[in-house]
């Protein structure tokens, strides 16, 4: 196996499971690629990354590709990048790091090997996911006081996070069972935006969702 997905709280335990896990091969700086982005890592990010991935290593015997904040990969990133996760070139390994795992696809998660310092969010309940589904559609029909929404769900970051973190995989959900459903993208890219700026900024909770719901 050549492909890993690192699950942790922190950049910093990012880091430190991934150099634990390339000492053994002592490759070069040079020879490691870092792929990150500030919102989400589109498809165009994934196909330069994929011209890059079989050439050779310069200075060492193997190469390491690092694919950070990897649950901010587009749904079409995600599909562009599952052949080369299924059949990775022998001198490369590839690592995705991510705080949770719940917005990769599963076809994702079934080519890489979980390494995780964290327990993985749980799956939502089922009254918790009919009330998800609720919530979603009514935003997409217009239908939800938005603004009471936001305020019922930021008592504080932690519970907007979580909120979010439910949609995330509710919409995701969505979409995987209904492939044809593409009405579910844009919110399920939307969610993920709203979450990695609130989880790596000191934006204003109440504030961030308010915008997400009456951008539907």
């Amino acid at each position: 196996m050549h492909t890993f997905l690192i699950i942790a709280q922190t950049k910093e335990e990012w880091e430190k499971q991934a150099a634990s896990l390339l000492k053994p091969y002592t490759i070069d700086p040079i020879d490691i690629t870092r792929v990150s982005a500030t919102t989400s890592i589109g498809i165009a990010a994934i196909r330069e990354l994929k011209q890059k991935i079989f050439l050779k290593p310069y200075k060492s015997e193997q190469k390491a590709v690092l694919i950070e904040d990897a649950q901010t990969l587009t749904i079409e990133a995600q599909n562009a990048l599952l052949k080369t996760l299924e059949e990775p070139p022998n001198h490369t390994i590839i690592i995705l790091l991510a705080d949770n795992p719940d917005s990769l696809l599963p076809t994702i998660l079934s080519r890489t090997q979980l390494i995780t310092t964290k327990s993985p969010i749980k799956t939502l309940t089922e009254k918790e996911r009919e009330a998800m589904e609720e919530i979603l559609e009514n935003l997409l029909t217009g239908n939800e006081d938005v603004l009471k929404l936001a305020q019922l769900a930021t008592k504080d970051k932690a519970a907007a996070l979580s909120f979010l973190e439910k949609m995330i995989l509710t919409a995701r959900n969505k979409l995987l069972h209904n492939p044809s459903q593409s009405k579910y993208l844009i919110p399920l890219k939307s969610f993920q935006k709203a979450y990695t700026l609130l989880a790596t900024t000191n934006v204003n909770p109440r504030f961030t969702l308010e915008a997400l719901f009456l951008s539907f």
